[in-house]
């Protein structure tokens, strides 16, 4: 028992382990006879199975083991027992000291972080909204008051990158009486159609300006329904007026199929059947201003050109008789304003002229 009691008195820091040692002291009371002879075997298996398993630096593991293969050994002289229990209470030391300096560093540290945090001050916040000013021609027919412009102010931040984001997030979180027309948000059905900082275009596809403050009003010299929407029944009736269907006095080729097209003839209605028809470039022309119920606008005139030009349709002297007036055709100045204010990038005062010629070119 002596190995043992000298391993309690060199490793007093690792009580539970030199205490689990110690057990193993009154195991040979429990055989009759030469209990190291039973042990031995037995250590040295647990020994050989651990061994790969132990790191070239000394653990508490290892010197256990170590310990309990020396300790057991009948084929060692007592004094060769008292060495090798002193040399395994030796690495076991080594083994724990190792083991738990990491753990005091690290407390260490984490202590001296804590007191550093503590000493920062804590910077307030910023302000990182962007305001932005909206002002918005508002009007209602059930309010005998004059229109007026309202203002809005919204975080750019906190709202998309158009108009239109700007319009909705108005109407869903500060007023809901706010009235606009609005429905794809693509540019493709021209529902959106206003004046944002005194220019025609679509919402949707106009992007917000850095400036501080712009201004929204409705489609000029149009008759105001409520707030940003137009009456647009005249632009309608101008477009109808010019019969925009296809038109035939023979039947087709072949009954039932389509009428054939070639690409050349095809390709002359580039830059005419994109229209969409949102009246931008209408009720931006100064002619459509003064005589809005006799010219029939931009857009109207561009759709006029396109069923003229179409290979498949064969009423084009009839068509180009329609609207030989000097209303109708020629109040058109060539101001353009038409074909910058087009949100399509289409240009109906190159058409118009186009039209003109074809008005002077005999045998049509």
């Amino acid at each position: 028992m002596k190995p043992v009691s000298l391993l309690t008195k060199r490793c007093p820091e690792s009580k539970k382990v030199c205490s689990l040692q110690s057990s193993f002291a009154y195991l040979p009371s429990f055989f009759p006879e030469s209990p190291s002879i039973f042990l031995f075997p037995l250590f040295s298996s647990i020994y050989l199975l651990l061994l790969p398993y132990l790191h070239s630096s000394p653990s508490p593991l290892q010197s256990s083991c170590f310990l309990s293969f020396h300790l057991w050994n009948p084929l060692l002289l007592p004094d060769s027992q008292s060495a090798a229990a002193a040399m395994a209470t030796g690495l076991f030391r080594r083994g724990v000291s190792r083991v738990s300096a990491p753990a005091s560093t690290l407390l260490r540290a984490r202590t001296h972080a804590s007191e550093a945090e503590a000493q920062l001050v804590q910077p307030k916040a910023k302000d990182n909204s962007k305001l932005k000013t909206f002002s918005i021609y508002r009007w209602n027919p059930d309010n005998p008051t004059k229109p007026q412009l309202q203002n809005f102010q919204i975080d750019l931040k906190e709202c998309g990158p158009m108009v239109l984001d700007a319009l909705i997030k108005i109407k869903n979180e500060m007023d809901p009486t706010l009235t606009f027309r609005r429905s794809c948000r693509e540019g493709i059905c021209g529902s959106c159609a206003m004046n944002i900082d005194g220019c025609n275009g679509l919402a949707c596809l106009t992007k917000i300006s850095t400036e501080s403050a712009s201004t929204v009003t409705p489609l000029p010299h149009m008759f105001v329904v409520k707030d940003l929407v137009v009456d647009m029944t005249n632009f309608y009736n101008q477009y109808k007026s010019i019969e925009p269907w296809l038109k035939r006095k023979n039947q087709p080729p072949v009954p039932g199929k389509e009428i054939p097209q070639s690409k050349k003839d095809r390709a002359k209605l580039d830059g005419m059947y994109e229209c969409i028809l949102c009246a931008c470039c209408s009720t931006s022309c100064p002619s459509y201003w003064w005589n809005p119920e006799s010219y029939l606008g931009p857009a109207a005139l561009l759709h006029a050109h396109r069923w003229i030009q179409d290979s498949r349709d064969e009423f084009t002297k009839e068509r180009l008789d329609a609207i030989d007036d000097e209303f109708k055709l020629y109040r058109c100045h060539t101001i353009m304003n038409c074909s910058r204010a087009c949100p399509k990038g289409l240009s109906p005062g190159k058409e118009i002229i186009s039209i003109k010629q074809l008005q002077l070119t005999p045998g049509i």
